[in-house]
């Protein structure tokens, strides 16, 4: 009874709602048709919605917080204005409807992000946030201060945006999606090999050995990690590899001679038992990194958090239909776990074409190698643990034999409570 009185409850709310703004049902249907175009040759690779995942977390760093500028002149941005310059041709019809440019930035964002973990509109409104307070000055350049691919991201993303751990590693997630460029970062190369789903093949990826660091950029002095494997050449930035391995630098480079030359002689994180849950449990992945990143979208910086207000809260969502592009295989959703996820991509390569096409995106949410859930949960302590232990671990298949992969983790139990709408400090 309890449960009917209130579905009728919020029926009756709906209905005193006005609709969504037709500006933004027109948006959404032009998004998911404009950023499911793949780049020829390069394996599903979807260049303008990476750009654009990567554009919020760009607009939303530094001490302003998601104000939805950023300076195209900074070379950390490198590469943006290809979002920038798409979403500018929408922005005169947005401002009259009344919303923010940072509130565009973060739509379509949303709308990116939702398209490739496979959900539908109705789930991605349930996720937008309104009234962010544009900049009244598009940042100088060097004033923000972006995380550096040579460095662990941990302290960054908690000053920044009152991330815990746990949250770094589920937003580190978007990298999934990207593509690392020259003439963005100066790193070349992507992530994992079908970049088409932001799932949890990323973890999988960098768990998976072996990895040894090599001078990547010589030019620019950039380290990064390539794996001796069969299939496409694949890349991780120091700040990945610090999710699973703890290991010093001077400039990029590790210090210790056997860390370098293969992973599995680095010490372990203490994030590795997040990093191995994420890649044993996709679903669970997914919806934290849903909720990360709208946190990350509320950011007034220096881990302050703008006082918004839900779409759905504002306008009646129930009677929207967009339908967005079916992703891979066929399905519209791809919460299901998929641990071995990338065994199958794996056998599509990532062949490069030789032709000048290159995008200059990098994966969403980190320019130089950095991005970027939900819960306050800093913690991996097994208190947290399901009742069920999870998946084992994969066998290690470094020189030798390696080290053996660890026990699965089971899932995480306890939601968590509602969050007051205030500036909130982490």
């Amino acid at each position: 009874m309890i449960t009917l009185l209130l579905f009728v409850s919020s029926l009756v709310q709906a209905q005193n709602l006005d609709p969504v703004p037709e500006i933004m049902t027109n948006l959404a249907t032009q998004f998911f048709t404009d950023f499911d175009a793949r780049e020829p040759g390069m394996n599903n690779y979807r260049p303008l919605l990476a750009n654009v995942v990567r554009l919020a977390f760009h607009s939303c760093a530094g001490s302003t917080g998601c104000c939805g500028y950023v300076n195209l002149d900074e070379p950390d941005n490198a590469g943006l204005g290809l979002s920038v310059d798409y979403l500018e041709a929408f922005m005169s019809d947005w401002n009259a409807a009344g919303f923010s440019r940072a509130d565009l930035y973060a739509f379509a964002s949303q709308v990116a992000t939702g398209m490739a973990v496979g959900d539908n509109l109705d789930t991605i409104l349930q996720t937008v946030e309104l009234d962010r307070t544009d900049c009244e000055a598009i940042p100088e350049v060097g004033s923000v201060g972006f995380p550096h691919a040579h460095d662990s991201p941990f302290d960054y993303m908690n000053t920044h945006f009152g991330f815990s751990n746990r949250e770094t590693v589920a937003i580190m997630g978007a990298h999934n999606i990207g593509r690392a460029t020259p003439q963005a970062s100066g790193f070349d190369g992507f992530w994992v090999p079908n970049p088409l789903s932001l799932d949890n093949e990323f973890f999988d990826r960098i768990s998976d050995n072996p990895w040894e660091q090599e001078l990547a950029n010589a030019d620019r002095q950039l380290h990064a990690w390539e794996q001796n494997r069969q299939g496409p050449d694949l890349i991780a930035l120091n700040s990945d590899m610090f999710l699973v391995r703890n290991f010093n630098t001077v400039e990029g480079r590790v210090t210790q001679n056997g860390c370098r030359n293969n992973f599995n002689n680095c010490q372990d994180a203490p994030t590795l038992d997040d990093v191995e849950f994420f890649r044993d449990n996709n679903a669970e992945f997914q919806e934290e990194f849903r909720q990360v990143y709208a946190r990350m979208l509320r950011s007034a910086g220096e881990g302050l958090e703008q006082e918004l207000t839900s779409l759905c809260e504002r306008f009646d969502c129930t009677t929207v239909q967009v339908e967005a592009p079916v992703n891979n295989n066929g399905n519209n959703n791809n919460n299901q776990d998929s641990s071995d996820s990338s065994d199958s991509s794996e056998e599509e390569e990532v062949v490069e074409d030789n032709g000048d096409n290159v995008q200059e995106d990098e994966a969403g949410g980190e320019e130089d190698g950095e991005e970027e859930a939900v819960e306050d949960s800093s913690d991996s302590s097994d208190s947290n643990d399901g009742p069920n232990g999870g998946r084992p671990g994969r066998p290690g298949r470094g020189p030798g034999g390696g080290r053996g992969g660890r026990p699965g983790r089971g899932g995480r139990g306890g939601g968590r409570g509602g969050r007051g709408r205030r500036l909130l400090q982490h």
